[in-house]
């Protein structure tokens, strides 16, 4: 066991290097969410990297989003683990100007170098680790080419792809932004709403008192949805307002977009029946409301099989040279629900470790490549 420990260990020190260029290559494919070609690109890049490496490669075609890949070590063999990572980003071309990726000592800047990218070179690093080590069991990747926009365009077939890819593994992990100190249990969920009111307009001078303000029934709304929010619990956040459009009319159309963060079923069924009570009632007489629900993206459920797994990853990485990590829980959504759903034992947030996910600061600390990808293969390996 020991042997096989130096050898893993030894193999990723001796690959570091070309996979810390492999993530520098791909940051450098600027990718954004909505643009299909863009991703696709990525993902061509990273298909025949991983196939020359010797994986087995299939492509999942997706319309109106970039496709998915599922990247297989020793396809067919005993199924071990599981890792998921994405291949979009939430910034747009040039958002970090014309050279994107900047490497600054032991830091890289640029976009997706931790959200997700950074993920993507750390998986496939500990899988070539292993495939020099002789490791003779099945190894999984799947990269999403829409997560950042939580299966909007790719919807139910994507969840399921997931849910489906991930059954029967022992562990899941998902690379995404690693925290420095915490490794993820559990994540809330994702719920988009769009409240359209309507009322009546009148002219705000002569014939103020027969119109029907649908922003003042909106503005009663808000607050009463927002007065639903609890600490540790379910929030409600009222975000993009439109109402009205002439200063001297009353406005007779307003709209509003509601965020909702959850934790459970009971919570999703919470939110819906409450927004629902809000938009029938109406605070202002003559007004009327439509309660749309736009998206869900599912709770990343708590289990105790979770957090045994974060213990495992946690006691792994120390002794690397790790720090200790925290299992935590995070208000932010991923796709790691989908393989908690799969009945896999699952822990996210354990991808290169940076600062600043979607902003154009966003770094990776370099050396946290190696350090998880080598933690990675000791957790497939056993030790």
């Amino acid at each position: 066991m020991e042997t096989l420990k130096k050898l893993i260990s030894e193999e990723t020190d001796r690959l570091k290097d070309e996979y810390e260029k492999f993530l520098f290559d791909i940051c450098s494919i600027e990718s954004p969410s909505k643009d299909k070609e863009a991703v696709d690109s990525v993902n061509s890049f990273i298909g025949s990297f991983a196939a020359a490496k010797g994986c087995e490669v299939e492509r999942i075609p997706f319309d109106g989003c970039g496709d998915m890949l599922r990247i297989d070590l020793n396809p067919g063999a005993e199924k071990s683990v599981y890792f998921l990572a994405h291949t979009d980003t939430v910034h747009e071309k040039g958002a970090f100007g014309k050279v994107p990726v900047r490497v600054e000592g032991r830091i890289m800047k640029g976009p997706g170098v931790i959200d997700c990218k950074g993920g993507i070179a750390e998986a496939l690093l500990a899988m070539e680790v292993l495939k020099n080590a002789g490791y003779q069991k099945n190894v999984r990747l799947v990269l999403n080419g829409e997560e950042e926009t939580s299966a909007a365009f790719g919807g139910e077939r994507e969840k399921q792809l997931i849910r489906d890819t991930a059954s029967g593994y022992r562990y899941a992990v998902c690379c995404e932004v690693g925290r420095i100190g915490k490794i993820l249990v559990a994540r809330r969920g994702i719920m988009h709403f769009k409240m359209d009111v309507k009322g009546k307009a009148s002219h705000a001078g002569i014939s103020y008192f027969d119109g029907v303000s649908a922003v003042r029934e909106a503005a009663y709304k808000i607050i009463g949805i927002e007065k639903l929010s609890r600490p540790g619990g379910v929030t409600f956040n009222c975000g993009v307002i439109k109402g009205g459009d002439k200063f001297n009319v009353v406005p007779e159309n307003c709209s509003f977009l509601i965020d909702v963060r959850v934790m459970s079923d009971e919570d999703v069924a919470f939110a819906r029946r409450s927004l629902e009570e809000i938009a029938s009632h109406s605070f202002v007489e003559g007004s009327s409301s439509v309660l749309t629900e736009s998206l869900f993206r599912h709770p990343m459920k708590q289990t105790s099989a979770n957090r045994q797994l974060a213990e495992k990853i946690s006691g792994i990485y120390e002794s690397v040279g790790g720090e200790r990590l925290e299992p935590s829980v995070s208000g932010g959504g991923s796709d790691a629900a989908y393989t908690v759903e799969a009945g896999v034992p699952t822990v996210c947030a354990f991808g290169v470790a940076g600062e600043f996910c979607h902003t154009d600061r966003e770094y990776a600390l370099l050396d946290t490549l190696s350090l998880r990808a080598k933690t990675l293969a000791l957790l497939c390996a056993g030790i």
